[in-house]
């Protein structure tokens, strides 16, 4: 079992579980009018009813297999607006940014971690 939590600036504001099956990840950032998104799959192919739409404010990720002590953060590419995850068991196996669907830079040095952290865009240094 995966989980998706949804913060804002590292405050967790809602989280998503993903479906018995699920060993892949999809999500979209800077959608019109919603924000963020995404769905689960199965072997790359969307698992029915499994989209889901990040709260309001959302700017940072954290994709969790099992419980594990922070993760530095990392961010996205200019252009990037999605990322793909794959994972086999307990160990993400490989992560993709991806821009409208389509591969751009492999996010490489995982080493089978067990989550995965990242922000759509900095903090701003005022709170």
């Amino acid at each position: 079992m995966a989980v998706l939590y949804f913060t804002r600036n590292g405050k967790v504001i809602g989280k998503v579980v993903s479906p018995k099956g699920a060993n892949d990840l999809r999500i979209i950032w800077g959608l019109p009018l919603l924000g963020a998104g995404g769905y689960w799959t199965k072997n790359g192919l969307p698992m029915p009813r499994s989209q889901f739409i990040a709260p309001p404010g959302t700017n940072d990720f954290h994709f969790v297999l099992q419980p594990g002590g922070p993760q530095v953060p990392v961010f996205p590419p200019i252009g990037a607006n999605d990322i793909e995850i794959v994972w086999r068991s307990s160990e993400i196996v490989r992560v993709w940014w991806t821009k409208n669907g389509k591969r751009l830079k492999q996010i490489s040095g995982l080493d089978g971690p067990r989550r995965l952290d990242w922000r759509t865009r900095p903090r701003s240094r005022s709170r």
